[in-house]
Order: C-alpha cells, then sequence, then structure tokens
C-alpha cells in the first residue's frame, strides 16, 4: 500500500509585552494570528497586529 501524507502548518505568534500583558491575551492574539496565517493559504506564520482584532470586531 503506497501512502503519501503531506503535513503543513500553519503558526500565529504573539510577543510580550507589546501584544499581551497576559497569558490568556497572548494565546488569544496568536489564535488570532493563526487563523490570519490560515486565510493565507495555510503552510505559513503571521506575526499578531491589533487590525486583526478590529477585523474580527
Amino acid at each position: 500500500m503506497d501512502v503519501n501524507w503531506i503535513l503543513t502548518a500553519s503558526a500565529g505568534i504573539s510577543v510580550y509585552p507589546s501584544d499581551g500583558a497576559t497569558v490568556s491575551e497572548l494565546l488569544r492574539n496568536a489564535d488570532s494570528a493563526m487563523y490570519h496565517s490560515k486565510e493565507r493559504g495555510r503552510n505559513t506564520y503571521s506575526f499578531f497586529t491589533r487590525a486583526m482584532n478590529e477585523e474580527v470586531s
């Protein structure tokens, strides 16, 4: 049986303290950045920006 697997990764990055002062803020913002990466076509990374949260609101 010949199986071909392709593994891709999308990452969201937030940086302390500019993107959040608490762990929950940093994780929430990194999550926003990760979804932004997935929208860009997956297999990439994005740094969090304030505009990402404004787009959601």
